[in-house]
């Protein structure tokens, strides 16, 4: 009987899932539809094709739509629906496309539930399709979706040797969501009676029964200390549940109770007790490790590791050195606290800003006591009287913080500036928030630049900037190396040899700040970096105290072609690298091609060269260009001597390589680049420059040469070479220039200046400012007096400030020597040394390479390396004159003759590198040089998520986590192929009894990412006519964000920027320009009069110029 009832009981109806196209529900839809229709024996095929149809809908249903209700279309119906949306690894494909765009989980708990149900049901689908889910790259993806503060409440509950699994982090995580949905309902009013009734303290939460909590996911180890309860004393559920006693209603929390104040938060985010001596003052009788009463420290026997220092089984966490390492111990405090503070500990300034309305602010010093030190942005330079001709050397402070710019009284007086429009301002100090009413007046006054000009500023008189700072000794060698060897670098201000105190007497505020700062910088190492402004490079940021002990340093060395490399210099670390200011990528004042910044200096250089070049004997001689007589130079022959040491050291166990560099130098000898030093008669200046050898195996000519440098000095009060001499104005060709008009050949022909520099004759007066030290016996090590022999250079050395603009300069001169096109075409293609230009037949191409040998013969310099696509030319050049590749570099890229193609270089290294940061992302993405920007598609994404990690706050070697791991593998499986992408070198330039017409046809666009133009030459005659691309920019939107129509309109500037600068490098008659866009709002703007805002204004402007 019983058998029957359970048997006649009517199950409720099943109802088929209805499935729309959702590939990744087509199992579960099948699955469902299968076992209730599909397998139904009792069904025709008729009825199960009716019920199919009654079952799905939208791509489903399309898919479908033809086949007429029959038994034979059934089949063919399934197996359409199975092979569109039954392939299985199309659908594991779409489970883990969902998992890597699944949205972050904010830190609401509706947010989290969603986040894990969601995650749960792509992995158990994934499961379910046999693919392995354990895999780490799904830890990392998961983590790199959940908020910081559960990441930290999941870790703390992690045993210090699990490592974590997605199963084991989805185990914890569900158990973290669960607790925090239980604490997020109300107490009802019977459990707040409860809870605030005398005696209830040992009452039951539920049913008067008391327990003893276990430790849940969400709790650490003392969490039986709440309320007081100690050492496993029993406690109330709801003691142990409910975040306060208050009688209002509350949340219940998922915290501990901290253990020094007893409130709701964790132990070492405690308020009111935030420093070691106190929390330890509240823990007498306690463990320090585990916070418990009863045992000692070193009795303890937790296991934990530290989450701010990683230390283990050493303290508590709310207890870490490291979390309460105190940089800031003393402060400058306002003047109501009376109180004397010794300036002698001064070495920092406060950049704090206050922000009432009609407050401004002025920092005092911030006392900084550690072994790291913070170097302020401070620049020397003269400040003078626009009035008159007074000027005054002064070091001035930037600080950004500041609402204006403050002078001194004291170097008011001495420039006798006269203060104008007296006011009164509130000037609130550090560690006051009560402003102090003071009287100023402003005046005028001239900051003098790099380039020798004036920057006029209006400045507010104080009594005085600040207290001194203490400028602590650090290390100049790895400054004073890459000054020479990166372009422009001129200090700002000297860098302490030696701890020193120095006094402020000018401020510059953030009215000024941004006038004087530029955007570049270059990252000495982490945290230390030279920053561009136009008083020179600024050294700031962090740095360790330097002691007496000899320091080490990387030597940076830059190459004419932009390749970088590193080599030691007494150093076994190679951490120094060139980091571009990566905003440059997006910020919107250098979307244009800029001209060249006039150096007062330059003038000056170019003035002594005239006046002092001679030809003799079929070369020129040149003199260095000083700057004033009043620079003297030491004997530096200790230093010389010094280095000499360092240089034998390190080549001691290299024979062959001390060979090779002795070699060099005796080959010099006997060309007449350098000579013995002899001392009767020689008076004058003589100073000694230091040298050592770069390792360059990949170049097919000089594989190494020695490098010297002039900007080696004693010490700070001695002067170096390099500071005692104009660089000179720079001549370089536009690269990108040189590269368009190299494209328009049909033959090219690439060749350089066999070593060039060594080419110009240097006077015989200068030639003592040029003396190097090196050995007379290779085979004996010693260095004593009988071992070392003296040189000087007869021609101008590499090294040497001066020398880039000595050589541009002697060819400029040489060439105006000879009215030929030859010679015009030589001008405007030589880039340094290298000769980069063409002929459309090989009859012009063989005389251009005869006169171009016969004009630089003239000038003792040799033309070599020559190599042409056509091999009529190639086999007319002369044996000595070619290379002996035939793939060779021109201007960065790769040029291959055979094929006659350009192509980018893009190394291999970064594969397999090791962990992914975003210093490395950056270095990948800016090795790849491509100036015409003719392999933009390809890079740009590369920089819209360089961006996208910016936005993030990433530090520079944070590892990639989760999506931008996997984002970071697809576009650098993208980078790669770059070195297999060629185009085709030459463009070709219709010639011809027919009339051609060239046209330069501009496209302009943009997206919500970034904006882009893209230029063409359309050249046609009467028989055929042809288009070429020739030269595109990319420019990523700002990170603040901007309009799509104000980034089509940033497109049309840079479209008509570089039209104008395409036009002119080109040397064929452009008839006609086109620009387009398809952005009606710019055309309306561009169109209209109307004012529509001053950024439209301004940008309409410079289009229709």
């Amino acid at each position: 009987m019983k058998e029957n009832d359970e048997s006649s009981v009517k199950l409720p109806k099943i109802d088929i899932i209805s499935f729309y196209g959702d590939k990744i529900k087509w199992i579960e839809f099948w699955d469902s539809f299968e076992s209730t229709i599909h397998k139904n024996k009792k069904l025709s095929k008729v009825e199960k094709f009716n019920y199919l149809k009654s079952k799905i809908g939208g791509e489903a249903k399309q898919a479908i739509s033809g086949l007429n209700l029959s038994n034979d279309n059934y089949e063919v119906a399934v197996s359409i629906l199975q092979e569109r949306f039954g392939n299985i690894q199309v659908v594991i494909d779409l489970h883990y496309n969902e998992m890597i765009n699944l949205e972050s989980a904010s830190n609401k708990t509706s947010s989290l539930r969603k986040f894990m149900d969601t995650l749960n049901r792509h992995l158990r689908s994934l499961e379910v399709l046999k693919q392995n889910v354990s895999q780490d790259i799904f830890v990392s993806m998961v983590k790199s979706k959940l908020p910081e503060e559960v990441l930290l409440q999941l870790e703390i509950q992690k045993e210090s040797q699990e490592k974590w699994t997605v199963m084991s982090l989805c185990d914890k995580l569900r158990d973290y969501v669960v607790a925090r949905e239980k604490s997020d309902k109300k107490e009802t009013p019977k459990e707040r009676s409860n809870g605030a009734s005398n005696g209830s303290s040992n009452r039951a939460f539920n049913g008067g029964q008391t327990f003893r909590p276990k430790n849940k996911p969400w709790q650490t180890k003392n969490s039986r200390y709440q309320n007081g309860n100690r050492n496993g004393q029993l406690v109330n559920s709801a003691e142990a549940l409910v975040a306060t006693t208050d009688s209002k209603p509350s949340n219940i929390s998922y915290f501990d109770k901290c253990r020094y104040c007893y409130q709701q938060h964790w132990s070492d985010e405690c308020p009111k007790y935030q420093s070691i001596e106190e929390r330890k003052r509240q823990l007498k009788g306690s463990c320090y490790k585990c916070l418990k009463y009863g045992h000692q420290s070193t009795d303890c026997k937790r296991n934990k590791i530290c989450i701010h220092c990683n230390e283990k089984d050493s303290h508590h966490r709310s207890l870490c050195p490291k979390k309460f390492k105190l940089k800031l111990t003393s402060v400058h405090l306002s003047e109501e606290y009376n109180g004397n503070v010794n300036e002698e500990c001064v070495n920092g300034i406060n950049l704090d800003s206050y922000s009432d309305e009609g407050c401004e602010v002025v920092h005092e010093n911030v006392f900084i006591s550690s072994s790291e030190m913070v170097l302020m942005q401070t620049a020397k330079t003269k400040i003078g009287n626009p009035t008159n001709s007074m000027q005054q050397e002064t070091r001035i402070l930037f600080d950004s913080g500041s609402q204006r710019t403050y002078i001194s009284q004291k170097l008011a007086n001495k420039l006798k500036l006269k203060g104008e429009k007296e006011e009164e301002i509130k000037l609130i100090t550090f560690g006051s928030d009560k402003p102090k009413i003071v009287k100023t007046s402003s005046t005028k006054l001239n900051i003098k630049l790099n380039n020798g000009k004036f920057f006029s500023i209006v400045a507010n008189i104080v009594p005085v900037i600040s207290g001194s700072i203490q400028r602590k000794r650090i290390d100049i060698s790895s400054v004073e190396h890459l000054k020479h060897f990166v372009k422009d670098v001129e200090l700002a201000d000297d860098i302490p040899l030696r701890s020193e105190s120095s006094s402020v007497e000018l401020l510059i505020g953030n009215d000024y700040y941004l006038d004087l700062i530029l955007s570049q910088r270059i990252e000495i190492q982490p945290g230390l970096y030279l920053l561009a402004s136009k008083l020179g490079w600024i050294l700031t940021g962090r740095s360790q105290e330097m002691d007496d002990e000899k320091t080490e340093s990387g030597l940076l060395i830059l190459s004419n072609t932009g390749d970088m490399m590193m080599t030691n210099h007494n150093t076994t670390d190679s951490s120094v690298s060139v980091i571009p200011d990566i905003t440059d990528l997006w910020n919107l004042d250098s979307i244009g091609i800029t001209e060249q910044i006039e150096n007062v200096g330059d003038s000056k250089a170019m003035e002594t060269f005239k006046e002092t070049l001679q030809y003799e004997n079929m070369r020129y001689f040149v003199k260095w260009p000083w700057k004033e007589e009043k620079y003297e130079l030491p004997v530096n022959r200790e230093l010389a001597m010094g280095r000499l040491k360092s240089c034998v050291a390190r080549m001691r166990n290299k024979p062959e390589l001390m060979t090779q560099y002795n070699s060099v130098i005796q080959d010099q000898l006997t060309k007449g680049i350098i000579e013995l030093v002899d001392e009767k008669g020689v008076d004058g200046r003589k100073h000694f420059i230091p040298h050592h050898a770069v390792i360059t195996p990949q170049k097919s000519t000089t594989k190494m040469r020695i490098v010297y440098d002039a900007s080696a000095k004693m010490n700070k009060d001695v002067n170096s070479l390099n500071e005692c001499l104009y660089r000179g104005p720079v001549m370089l060709r536009n690269l990108c220039g040189i590269l368009i008009r190299f494209r328009l050949y049909r033959i090219a022909l690439v060749a350089d200046i066999e070593k060039a520099f060594l080419q110009v004759g240097l006077q015989n007066s200068d030639r003592d400012v040029t003396r190097f030290l090196w050995l007379k016996d290779i085979e004996n090590f010693s260095l004593n007096n009988e071992n070392i022999q003296e040189f000087r250079f007869c021609r101008v050395p590499f090294g040497v400030i001066s020398s880039p603009f000595l050589l541009a300069a002697t060819i400029e001169s040489h060439l105006n020597k000879y009215n030929t096109p030859t010679a015009e075409q030589i001008r405007n293609n030589i880039y340094v040394d290298n000769l980069i230009t063409g002929a459309n037949t090989v009859t012009d191409a063989l005389t251009h390479y005869s006169e171009s040998k016969q004009i630089f013969k003239d000038a003792s310099m040799n033309l070599r390396e020559w190599i042409s696509n056509s091999q009529s030319v190639n086999d007319f050049i002369l044996p000595e004159d070619k290379p002996k590749v035939n793939q060779t570099k021109v201007l960065g890229h790769l040029w291959n003759i055979e094929n006659d193609t350009l192509s980018v270089k893009h190394s291999q290294s970064f594969i397999n590198s090791g962990n992914i940061t975003k210093r490395k992302t950056l270095k990948e993405i800016s090795e790849v040089f491509d100036p015409l920007g003719l392999f933009s598609p390809i890079l740009i994404s590369g920089k819209i998520f360089l961006q996208d990690l910016w936005k993030k706050h990433l530090r520079w070697d944070d590892e990639l986590q989760g999506t931008d791991s996997l984002k970071w593998g697809s576009i650098q499986a993208e980078l790669q192929q770059l070195s297999e992408c060629q185009i085709s070198r030459s463009i070709g330039i219709m010639t011809g009894d027919d009339r051609v017409q060239y046209r330069l046809l501009c496209f302009c666009d943009a997206s919500g990412s970034a904006y882009a133009i893209v230029i063409y030459l359309h050249q046609t005659s009467s028989k055929s006519s042809k288009c070429d691309l020739i030269f595109s920019k990319s420019r990523l939107a700002p990170v603040k964000g901007m309009t799509i129509p104000r980034l089509e309109l940033m497109a049309v500037l840079i479209g008509v920027r570089c039209l104008a600068f395409v036009k002119g490098e080109l040397n064929v008659p452009i008839e006609t320009i086109y620009l387009w866009t398809d952005s009606q709002c710019v055309l309306k703007w561009i169109s209209t009069k109307k004012d529509l805002g001053l950024g439209v204004k301004i940008e309409k402007s410079n289009n229709r110029n």
